[in-house]
């Protein structure tokens, strides 16, 4: 296991206030049915890293852009650095029938990965004078600021990209806002104004709306058996969704402006994807159950639901004394015969320090008929 990953991971999540959900009715069965999930191998990773998690992508000025975080670097990078809050990559291979290949990055003086939405100087400054060796060892951590990326979309009729991305200290402070990346040559510029998301977990654009899921846990007991999820379901125009007061709150009926008023629509996880399936006239949502290797499906009519039962695409593939799973996700710049095929990524430790990423070829079919 990675201490220190996993302590800034669950003070981020204790963070967050779970809103409880009411649905008395149970959910429908799925629209989609798993017909066969085979493992292509792993993803290419830039030698210098060790360890990565996440991995959202999505399409940006005409290739597809990935991003991970945190990062553990194998060789100190030109600020002497071996951990990186995040990271980011790009490829403009859109084929992923013979795999997933020619990602590009951008390199310091020493060849190693850069961050995309680095720290603050107010937060570099607080990590330089109160994390050391000595606290990071001892139980209780040090505390420390991390800025962790969410996911991303594409909004081309304003020539940028928008990214969620979350400011976290261990010891509780946690807040939630969107990037605008208007420059592929420079950092994606940090928003003033706070959302005040507790975790955006996912993020699509239908008909002129971004929506997000704001996913929280309601318990830490055994994974896969006793871990919750309840993820809510809020939007705004995509031109205004810079402005705080533009997003609205699905509370199980109708939109409001007040965010308490939000009722969870489906129990997902903190890291999912949610996309459109053309050829099923349906949404998916796809995630793993939280910390477990178990790869779930939902579907809707609608982003706000009804959201389905669940449906089980795969298992990862997992050490057996390091099973957690933290972040499997759909790539939906990949899937092809009209939203049947899926490619799918999670991460997996092997070894300490060290990780990989695996993709997963998932073939699904409508199952309505049956």
């Amino acid at each position: 296991m990675r201490p220190e990953f996993h302590r800034l991971l669950i003070a981020l999540l204790l963070g967050a206030m779970f809103i409880g959900c009411d649905d008395n009715s149970g959910p429908p069965p799925a629209a989609l049915g798993l017909v066969s999930a085979t493992d292509l191998g792993v993803l290419e990773q830039n030698p210098r890293i060790g360890y990565r998690y996440g991995g959202y992508s999505g399409i940006i000025n005409g290739r597809s852009v990935w991003l991970y975080d945190p990062v553990a670097l194998t060789e100190p990078d030109a600020q002497g650095r071996t951990r990186l809050e995040n990271s980011w990559s790009w490829t403009d291979d859109l084929d992923p029938s013979d795999g997933i290949t020619g990602f590009n990055e951008r390199l310091d003086s020493t060849e190693a990965p850069t961050e995309l939405i680095p720290l603050t100087t107010y937060e570099e400054n607080y990590n330089t004078l109160n994390y050391n060796e000595e606290c990071a060892a001892t139980p209780e951590g040090c505390h420390r600021y991390s800025v962790s990326l969410g996911p991303l979309v594409d909004d081309p009729e304003r020539g940028r990209a928008l990214i969620f991305y979350s400011a976290v200290k261990t010891g509780g402070f946690h807040n939630s806002a969107l990037a605008v990346w208007d420059d592929p040559d420079a950092a994606p510029m940090r928003s003033e104004k706070d959302l005040m998301f507790g975790n955006p977990a996912a993020a699509m654009v239908a008909d002129g709306y971004l929506y997000t899921y704001d996913c929280r846990y309601e318990d830490f007991g055994t994974p896969c058996k006793d871990f919750y999820t309840a993820c809510t379901v809020a939007r705004a125009p995509l031109a205004d969704a810079l402005d705080p007061e533009a997003w609205r709150f699905w509370d199980g009926e109708s939109w409001h402006a007040e965010q308490d008023r939000a009722k969870a629509v489906l129990d997902g996880n903190f890291r999912m994807t949610v996309a459109w399936c053309p050829f099923a006239g349906v949404y998916m949502a796809i995630y793993n159950r939280p910390f477990c290797p178990s790869t779930m499906l939902r579907t809707a009519p609608a982003p706000e639901g009804p959201w389905s039962q669940e449906v089980k695409l795969f298992d990862a593939e997992v050490l057996e004394n390091d099973d957690w799973v933290y972040d499997a996700l759909a790539h939906p710049e990949y899937a092809q015969n009209d939203g049947l095929t899926q490619y799918v990524t999670y991460s997996r430790s092997t070894g300490t320090d060290r990780s990989e990423h695996r993709v997963v070829k998932v073939e699904l079919a409508d199952v309505r008929s049956e």
